[in-house]
């Protein structure tokens, strides 16, 4: 069998190990066999495309998003849900734990960074766990950002 890409590895973990959404839940919300899409997730066969976008609507998992766009100038940011907007209780409280999570992710980031300057040197091995702390915290506050203009009302100008 063929070296996994990325984005197989992936949905596999999300599907098969994770199971958000299991992998006959994904297929059928895509309209796709069991046996088709887990095909893709070995690798066997490559994804094309539309099925990626629908996987990444079906599996509605951030990590995809990421992972699509590594390397580019853009970086994924989930939308806020309907309820945060129009500012129901639940959408109070997905905000505060936005916001909390935020603040977590940032945490993490110093955390990273007071461990591998602890030794006063940074290996390859600090800057990759650094790198990937910020990725977190930069989503985080994205998402953050994403909830916050969505509940901001809108400045005609004037």
């Amino acid at each position: 069998m063929a070296k996994k890409c990325g984005l197989a590895m992936l949905l596999h973990k999300i599907f098969v190990s994770e199971k958000q959404p299991t992998v006959e839940e994904a297929g059928k919300r895509i309209g796709m066999k069991y046996d088709t899409l887990y095909s893709r997730l070995n690798n066997r066969v490559p994804f094309r495309p539309e099925e990626v976008r629908d996987l990444l609507r079906v599996c509605g998992d951030v990590r995809v998003a990421a992972w699509l766009l590594e390397g580019s100038r853009f970086m994924a940011v989930e939308r806020p849900d309907e309820d945060i907007v129009s500012g129901r209780s639940e959408g109070v409280r997905r905000l505060h734990k936005s916001a909390t999570r935020t603040v977590i992710e940032a945490v993490d980031l110093l955390r990273e960074v007071e461990r591998a300057i602890s030794d006063d040197k940074i290996d390859h091995n600090d800057l990759r766990e650094i790198s990937e702390a910020l990725a977190d915290a930069e989503q985080a506050l994205g998402a953050l950002r994403a909830h916050i203009n969505a509940r901001a009302p809108v400045n005609r100008g004037g």
